[in-house]
């Protein structure tokens, strides 16, 4: 069940190492919902965030006024 682009394994070993790589697909998948589910990153704009791929950052020089506050 070779094509051109991958090795001459037998049947074992491909569905081994297709399963493999989709449980290295699902961590990624599951890593990236997680940073626009929690607010640790995004605030609350998480799903914003997520809709238009945009992200305004806050200048260090705003933000250590925040904290001073």
């Amino acid at each position: 069940m070779a094509t051109p682009s991958t090795p001459d394994w037998d049947e074992e070993i491909f569905d081994n190492v297709r399963l493999y790589v989709q449980g290295l697909r699902d961590c990624v998948v599951g890593s990236i919902n997680w940073a626009y589910e929690t607010e640790l990153y995004f605030g609350q704009k998480g799903e914003e965030v997520r809709a238009f791929g945009w992200v305004f950052l806050i200048p260090v020089k705003d933000e250590k006024e925040k904290r001073r506050r």
